[in-house]
């Protein structure tokens, strides 16, 4: 059994005005970091719905968040080398570059999205996968470090049904030229 490096992002919306505010990493060696990010005095937008999901507010980001510059220090430092994971690899992917980009930071690691490590099974049910492991592991969303573990718990889900599928695709493929045996003899 495979583990992946995964990372989720809580933003202050999804427009494209929006901006991290939470980042949670879970490494396939098991660290895991989480921060809440203070925002830069530039990042203003702030989707009131968004919030209704995360549940993180603006005084907490104000009074708990840490500084961009020291978020990406200790984000690169953590994850040197390493490619991170993520089922929302074009809002996450895209929020890591602002975050970077506001701590004139180079990233030192990788952000992928989990598609590039699924088969077609697992993509076609993928939130399924997401929602089980959520539920296995008694974990709520919309955090980011809650997220990351999901997704990477699903990841290992993927792969043992990768390991049952071909299988499933054996019998199926059999029923399926019985199915045409018969048909033919009826011709």
């Amino acid at each position: 059994m495979k583990f992946h490096s995964c990372i989720d992002i809580e933003a202050s919306g999804f427009g494209p005005r929006s901006y991290p505010i939470e980042v949670g990493v879970f490494l396939a060696n098991g660290e895991r970091y989480s921060r809440l990010i203070r925002p830069m005095w530039n990042w203003r937008h702030w989707d009131t719905q968004a919030e209704s999901v995360h549940g993180i507010t603006r005084d907490q980001l104000a009074h708990y968040g840490l500084d961009v510059v020291e978020v990406c220090a200790e984000l690169n430092d953590l994850c040197a080398g390493e490619t991170l994971y993520t089922d929302a690899w074009s809002h996450d992917s895209r929020w890591l570059t602002t975050l970077f980009h506001a701590g004139r930071t180079v990233m030192n690691f990788k952000c992928r999205a989990v598609e590039m490590v699924l088969d077609e099974y697992a993509t076609e049910h993928w939130t399924e996968l997401k929602h089980e492991a959520a539920r296995q592991l008694g974990l709520a969303e919309h955090r980011a470090i809650n997220d990351a573990f999901i997704v990477q718990h699903a990841l290992v889900k993927a792969e043992q049904s990768a390991a049952i599928e071909p299988t499933f695709n054996a019998r199926a493929k059999q029923w399926l030229n019985e199915s045409r045996k018969k048909v033919a003899g009826w011709v």
